[in-house]
């Protein structure tokens, strides 16, 4: 149930049941439509990437993951986010900031040039 590092409140016995059912079943408290959504869309994802792992990683890979995983959620809708693509403001963790989006983009073209897992 990995989507709770993201925020997911989905129990693994309602992440199950979506998996196995494609419901959510009957539930005595809210659940965001979100939660709903993104655990789908890990499905989605998961099945992207049995049918492509032979196939060499490419950014394009993990841009066309980022898209399926944020396809028709909120974020989605968020002009700023750039679902598919790099992210265009940095990340906040416990109020502080961390890499701006465009060092890391740098930083990763260049690892990339140089990796051995060309």
């Amino acid at each position: 149930n990995s989507n709770h590092i993201e925020g997911s409140r989905l129990t693994k016995e309602q992440t199950r049941y979506i998996f196995e059912t494609n419901t959510l079943g009957v539930t005595t408290e809210n659940t965001r439509i979100d939660d709903i959504i993104e655990t789908v869309n890990h499905f989605r994802c998961i099945d992207y990437v049995i049918d492509h792992a032979t196939d060499k990683l490419t950014e394009t890979h993990i841009k066309h993951l980022h898209q399926l995983l944020k396809t028709n959620t909120s974020d989605s809708q968020k002009e700023w986010f750039a679902v598919g693509d790099y992210k265009k403001l940095a990340n906040e963790v416990g109020g502080e900031g961390t890499t701006d989006p465009n060092e890391a983009i740098a930083c990763g073209i260049q690892s990339a040039e140089t990796s051995k897992f060309r």
